[in-house]
């Protein structure tokens, strides 16, 4: 939970981590102080009295949060987890120093206010929207957010999106429905669609407002990022040795480039790799089964030890295998296609 100065300076600190995050969405969802926290120390002084000592970092920042989510609970006992969680991170006050405000990037929704969350009347799930996978000035995303009506009156809800920096924006928007009546307790799915104008490539931040008359605005970070220009996920395949015998103290290594890193017009690009599966495979086309399921790598060249054990873990019969390789982005939802590689390789007596 990347972490605040102070509420009064209304600050997000220098070493705080922000970003896009693995999957394409904005982190942190919200901020909290983290920066000289007085907390209680181990031991005791000579006259017997507590210690106390200040603490900085993300461990701190998370512990308020914790606890502001659990005084949440405890005032509003019919929420779930995702209602309180919505409620948080959609009441978040945005942190300010003077006019300079910085991107929802750097502080999510804001700082936590857990006295606006416990008023409020609006939460969404998810907290936030990353819209990835952006091929071109064709490109268009849909994501799909639930509103839920906490409070105890009507609410007519709609929708606007704010752009970090304010002006104009290369993102169209549009919410279906736009506009939508709930009753207390109620809750409705709405799909938000984002497209690049014409001739622009869609990049940017900001926050989706969901407002209703009468009561506070809920705030939903969003973001959109490039198409990397890779488009291969898996690739670079090495295999130190392709016929030995089954070892447990010496196995062949397989080495492999997982994921990619690309710049070009359109900025910087990272796209990791949600899942990597070791396939097992005969020369004819059987598959076996799994080695090796890996998640959630960065790119960078990648090791892997062959024992000449199959996915039962059982030693491998004498013969020809094929490895395969099978690579999924993070964000395969967005419809984009797994890469494959594979490589040969005989096991001897």
């Amino acid at each position: 939970m990347p972490r605040v100065r102070s509420p009064a300076d209304g600050h997000v600190a220098a070493f705080s981590s922000g970003g896009i995050a693995f999957g394409g969405g904005v982190e942190p969802e919200l901020v909290a102080p983290g920066v000289g926290i007085a907390t209680a120390d181990a031991g005791r002084a000579s006259d017997g009295s507590g210690l106390y000592a200040t603490v900085t970092g993300t461990s701190a920042a998370a512990a308020i949060v914790a606890g502001d989510a659990a005084l949440l609970a405890q005032a509003r006992p019919s929420l779930g987890a995702a209602e309180l969680r919505g409620a948080l991170a959609g009441s978040a006050v945005p942190v300010a120093n003077g006019t300079a405000v910085p991107s929802v990037t750097v502080q999510g929704a804001g700082r936590v206010d857990t006295a606006a969350a416990a008023a409020a009347s609006l939460a969404v799930e998810p907290a936030v929207l990353a819209f990835s996978r952006v091929s071109g000035d064709r490109w268009q995303g849909v994501r799909t957010i639930t509103v839920h009506n906490l409070g105890a009156k009507p609410l007519d809800v709609h929708f606007a999106l704010t752009v970090d920096g304010g002006g104009a924006t290369s993102i169209g928007f549009a919410a279906q429905p736009a506009r939508l009546r709930l009753v207390p307790g109620g809750q409705r799915d709405v799909a938000i669609v984002t497209s690049a104008k014409a001739g622009i490539p869609p990049r940017g931040s900001g926050v989706l407002l969901v407002a209703a008359d009468g009561a506070p605005s809920a705030r939903v970070p969003w973001a959109v990022t490039v198409q990397p220009t890779a488009e291969r996920l898996i690739g670079s395949l090495q295999l130190s040795n392709r016929a030995f015998a089954p070892s447990s103290t010496a196995p062949a290594v397989l080495a492999f480039q997982a994921g990619s890193a690309t710049s070009g017009p359109s900025g910087e690009s990272v796209d990791p790799v949600g899942t990597l599966d070791l396939e097992l495979w005969t020369p004819d086309g059987k598959r076996l089964g799994v080695l090796a399921r890996l998640r959630d790598l960065l790119p960078g060249r990648y090791a892997f030890g062959l024992t000449g054990r199959g996915p039962n873990g059982k030693t491998l019969a004498p013969g020809r295998y094929v490895l395969r390789l099978r690579a999924r982005p993070v964000d395969a939802r967005d419809g984009a296609a797994a890469s494959t590689a594979q490589t040969a390789f005989r096991i001897v007596p």
